[in-house]
C-alpha cells in the first residue's frame, strides 16, 4: 500500500510538471502571435480609447473611456457614461496598494471589495500583455482542459499570482492569440461576480497585435460591448499620470 502511494505521489509530481511545461509553451506561443517578446517588452506603457454600451441598473448606457497603464501595478480609467440622457463620470486611480477614485469631480471613499476589485484591473492589464506570465518567480500557470470559443478549439491556462485573483486565458489553438478570459469582476453595483470576455478584431499597433472588440458576460449575462477607437503604447509613461494623494 506504501509504495502504491509513493508511486502516485511521484506520478503526480510528474504530470503536474508536464502540465505547467505545456502551460509555458502555450504562453510562448501567444506572444509570438501578439508580435513577440520584444515588442511587447519594449511598450511599458500605454493608453486606449474605447467607446462602447454597458447594462446599468436595468438600462443601457453609452460610455466612453480612456484607460492607460505603467507597468508593473500603475493603471488610471476614465469611465464617462450617458444614462436616460444624464451623464456622469467616474476616474480611478491604482498606484500600487493606493487606489483613488472620484466620481462626477468628487473624491468617493473606497472601500474593498471595490478597492480589491480596482487593483484587480491594474493586475490584469500586466497578465493581457502576456510575457510577463513567463515570470517563474512572480506568475503560476497551469493547463486546463481545452475548451471551444466561437466554435473553434482552444487552450486554455490558468493564472495564478500573489494578491491576484485567479485568471483564465484561452488561447486559439492554432494561431495562439487570446481569444477569451474569465476572471472575477465588479458589477455596477460593486459586487464580485464571475465575468467572461471574448475579445476579436485583431490589429497591430506599434509591432503589437492588440484586440480592437470586446463582449462582456457577467454573472452569464450580456453586460457591455466596446471598441477600441485609439492605441498608443510607449516606452516612457508619464508617472505622474497615476499620481494618488
Amino acid at each position: 500500500m506504501t509504495r502504491t502511494i509513493l508511486v502516485a505521489a511521484v506520478l503526480a509530481v510528474g504530470l503536474a510538471a508536464r502540465a505547467d511545461d505545456a502551460a509555458v509553451k502555450v504562453i510562448e506561443k501567444a506572444v509570438k502571435a501578439h508580435g513577440g517578446a520584444d515588442a511587447l517588452k519594449k511598450h511599458t506603457g500605454g493608453e486606449y480609447k474605447t467607446e462602447g454600451t454597458a447594462v446599468i441598473g436595468g438600462e443601457t448606457a453609452k460610455f466612453t473611456s480612456v484607460i492607460s497603464y505603467a507597468l508593473p501595478d500603475k493603471f488610471k480609467m476614465t469611465f464617462d457614461t450617458t444614462v436616460l440622457d444624464q451623464k456622469s463620470s467616474v476616474v480611478v486611480v491604482v498606484n500600487g496598494d493606493k487606489v483613488k477614485e472620484t466620481a462626477n469631480g468628487k473624491p468617493a471613499e473606497v472601500k474593498d471589495p471595490v478597492k480589491a476589485g480596482f487593483k484587480q484591473l491594474a493586475a490584469n492589464q500586466e497578465v493581457s500583455l502576456l510575457y510577463p506570465l513567463l515570470d517563474k518567480d512572480k506568475f503560476t500557470l497551469k493547463t486546463e482542459p481545452t475548451e471551444k470559443v466561437d466554435g473553434k478549439e482552444a487552450a486554455v491556462v490558468l493564472v495564478s499570482r500573489k494578491g491576484m485573483k485567479d485568471v483564465k486565458l484561452f488561447f486559439d489553438a492554432d494561431g495562439g492569440r487570446l481569444v477569451k478570459y474569465t476572471r472575477k469582476g465588479l458589477s455596477p453595483l460593486a459586487q464580485e461576480v464571475d465575468e467572461e470576455v471574448l475579445v476579436s478584431e485583431f490589429k497591430e499597433f506599434s509591432g503589437v497585435l492588440l484586440p480592437t472588440a470586446q463582449k462582456v458576460r457577467q454573472g452569464g449575462k450580456d453586460y457591455m460591448t466596446l471598441k477600441v477607437t485609439d492605441v498608443k503604447l510607449t516606452d516612457t509613461p508619464d508617472l505622474k499620470a497615476f499620481a494618488v494623494d
